[in-house]
C-alpha cells in the first residue's frame, strides 16, 4: 500500500510539473512585443473594463516620444453609472479622461469613427479593418498598437494581415501593459478561472482568423 502511495504521489508530481511546464509555455506563447522608436499614430485597442492598463501604456509611450498622436476605438461598452455627470460613461470616454489625466493633451487624442462591433462582442479583425481605413485617410503608415498581454500575438497577427492596398501600413509595432503575477505568462495562471477563458479562447480565435 504504501509503495503504490508513493508511485501515485511521484506520478502526480511529475504530471503537476508538467503540466506547469506546458502551461507557462502556452501563455508566453501569446505575448509578443515589436518596439518602434517612432510612429505616426499610436493605437489604442478597445477592451472594454481593460481600458486603464491600456490607456496608461499608451500615455507612457506618449510621454516617450514614439507619437504625437493617440488613437482610441469605441467598442460602444457602457462602463457604468456617473453620479457627477449622471449618466453612463462608454468605456471609450473613460480612455479618453484617463489620458487626458496622464498628460496627453485634447488635440493629440483622435477617436475612429462609428463604434467597433461584430455581432455582440467586439472583433480583432472588424477593428482593424476600420484602424485601417482611418489611418489611411490619415496618411498615417507607421502605428504603434497597444493593447493587454494576452492579445498581442494575435492582434499583429491581423494588423500585418491586412493586404494591400487595403492596409496603409508600412511598419507596425505592438506594446503591452508591463506583466504581473497576475499575468498569463505567470507558470500558475491557470489556477485563475478567467484566464482558463482568456488562454483557450486566444488560440482559438487565432485558428478562427487564420
Amino acid at each position: 500500500m504504501g509503495f503504490r502511495f508513493v508511485k501515485y504521489f511521484l506520478f502526480a508530481v511529475a504530471a503537476f510539473g508538467l503540466w506547469s511546464l506546458i502551461a507557462a509555455a502556452l501563455g508566453n506563447y501569446l505575448i509578443v512585443s515589436h518596439p518602434l522608436d517612432r510612429a505616426d499614430a499610436i493605437i489604442v485597442l478597445a477592451g472594454g473594463r481593460e481600458f486603464e492598463e491600456r490607456g496608461l501604456e499608451a500615455a507612457r509611450l506618449f510621454r516617450q516620444g514614439v507619437s504625437t498622436k493617440i488613437v482610441l476605438t469605441n467598442d460602444g461598452v457602457e462602463a457604468g453609472w456617473d453620479d457627477v455627470a449622471g449618466w453612463n460613461h462608454l468605456f471609450v470616454e473613460r480612455a479618453r479622461s484617463l489620458l487626458l489625466v496622464n498628460g496627453v493633451p485634447e488635440e493629440s487624442i483622435e477617436i475612429v469613427p462609428g463604434v467597433i462591433r461584430d455581432g455582440s462582442e467586439v472583433g480583432t479583425v472588424v477593428e482593424a479593418n476600420a484602424v485601417s481605413s482611418f489611418c489611411k485617410d490619415q496618411g498615417y503608415t507607421r502605428i504603434m498598437l497597444v493593447t493587454s498581454a494576452y492579445h498581442t500575438r494575435r492582434a499583429l497577427k491581423v494588423y500585418t494581415g491586412i493586404p494591400k492596398p487595403e492596409s496603409p501600413f508600412d511598419a507596425v509595432g505592438i506594446s503591452h501593459p508591463p506583466l504581473s503575477k497576475a499575468e498569463i505568462s505567470y507558470t500558475f495562471w491557470w489556477l485563475s478561472p478567467r484566464k482558463w477563458r482568456v488562454v483557450p479562447g486566444e488560440y482559438l480565435k487565432m485558428l478562427v482568423s487564420a
